[in-house]
């Protein structure tokens, strides 16, 4: 899901979420609670987070591979303002707008 909305982030208006339960939601968290999750079977945030991260280090061209993999919809770094939505992201405008 996350990598479908970097190539195409109109796909999260398919998604089943009540207006307002995603708000504010950064990158980061989602990729850092992923990896939390599959590496150590719990959340990330606390201190352990940090050291597990230092401890376990990509292995050289590791991060270039999975850098090389993501697809990213042409605007994804468009510095839009809330009046563009409409023609950025129309599925997302029209359920949320």
């Amino acid at each position: 899901m996350f990598l479908r909305a970097l190539a195409d982030p109109d796909s999260l208006a398919e998604l089943d979420v009540a207006e307002g339960e995603a708000d504010y939601e950064i990158m980061y968290s989602v990729g850092s609670k992923a990896w939390a999750a599959g590496k150590h079977g719990s959340e990330a945030g606390s201190e352990w987070f940090w050291a597990a991260v230092d401890a376990d280090p990509l292995e050289e061209g590791e991060l270039e591979a999975l850098a090389a993999e993501i697809r990213y919809a042409p605007d994804i770094d468009l510095l839009w303002q809330e009046e563009d939505l409409e023609s950025v992201v129309p599925a997302l405008a029209k359920k949320f707008a």
